[in-house]
């Protein structure tokens, strides 16, 4: 990857996982890595990380305080996640020829948001977002936000994410990029600015991952190249998204011509598609029906297993966790939310 991105004045990626500094205990379904293990990420190319997902709390407070360590010793610069509420949402605040560039990061993971005394990431919450976007706004020439939401495995964003990405453009956003499907979905040109709804996996084990492997589209990457052309108040965006592949050792490498071509094809079409309301609804409707009866399974199975615990929590989960109260609300609006 590096050829490609060498040629581009700043990069910027999702850091989803964390380090730990020592006492290391592997546990499974949680992305932990020792320092010593890390170390080739000095060489990926990528110079800038938003620490705000679901995974970056994996080893608690000391792990995120052991990767910001880490990333601030080699160089790194990284926003979304901190010791308590105010530091993660702090912007990133760049220059680069001249122009201050803001960086704001939130996921919807409410498990780890951070609070006034609490380390974590910085919440994925309406009102919250709209103040940062317009305090950061005031403060630099272009604002980019980078969002970790919704659904995993689903082709097209939720219309609350639609809704949420194109107010903040609205209000000053220059772009609004955004992860966690793990597949790629499609790009919006709104108004003056630029939405990349889900750019898919870039470093992950897929092959060998049943849990990855099983489902369509997880070995599709995207590698969104954008040039912003600023002119006194006047930004052009020109955007060039690069289809990339994951290969068998969970490495992105560029796609060859013929694919290439396969790929672009899709992504025009998913793109197309975010614009007709019916067919995103329909499709949200769908995937909240999966969500629904997956979570019944579970707690279905933990009962089975005479987990009452087990079961309990789930419960607890489903009832206390905004990010369920959102897709049991785009199961009740027939998939407008």
């Amino acid at each position: 990857m590096l050829p490609l991105l060498e040629q581009f004045d700043l990069t910027v990626g999702n850091f989803e996982l964390c380090l730990s500094d020592g006492a290391f205990e592997e546990v499974r379904g949680r992305l932990v890595v020792p320092h010593d293990q890390a170390e080739t990420l000095k060489h990926s190319g990528i110079e800038i990380f938003s620490l705000a997902n679901n995974h970056i709390m994996d080893f608690g407070a000391r792990g995120l305080q052991a990767t910001a360590s880490f990333l601030r010793e080699n160089g790194f610069r990284f926003f979304g996640a901190g010791s308590d509420l105010a530091e993660a949402e702090k912007p990133l605040i760049l220059t680069c020829k001249g122009k201050r560039i803001a960086f704001l990061g939130a996921c919807d993971a409410s498990l780890f948001y951070a609070d006034r005394s609490r380390p974590g990431i910085a919440p994925l919450m309406q009102r919250r977002l709209v103040r940062r976007v317009i305090a950061a706004k005031q403060i630099a020439d272009i604002v980019i936000v980078i969002l970790h939401a919704d659904l995993e495995f689903v082709s097209h964003p939720a219309p609350f994410r639609q809704r949420l990405s194109r107010r903040l453009i609205d209000l000053g956003a220059t772009m609004v990029i955004q992860h966690h499907p793990h597949v790629v979905q499609g790009l919006e040109a709104y108004k003056d600015g630029l939405i990349a709804y889900s750019l898919g996996n870039y470093v992950f084990p897929v092959k060998g991952n049943s849990y990855q492997e099983r489902r369509p589209g997880t070995s599709d990457s995207m590698l969104l190249a954008v040039t912003l052309n600023i002119h006194g108040d006047d930004v052009r965006i020109e955007m060039d998204p690069i289809p990339l592949r994951i290969d068998d050792d969970g490495c992105p490498v560029p796609c060859d011509a013929t694919e290439a071509e396969q790929r672009n094809h899709a992504l025009k079409r998913l793109s197309e598609e975010t614009s007709h309301p019916a067919l995103v609804r329909r499709s949200r409707f769908t995937s909240c029906k999966s969500e629904a009866k997956s979570a019944f399974m579970g707690v279905y199975y933990a009962l089975a297993r005479k987990d009452a615990g087990g079961a309990q929590a789930q419960l607890k989960g489903l009832l206390t966790r905004p990010e369920n109260w959102r897709w049991m609300a785009g199961l009740l609006s027939g998939g407008r939310y």
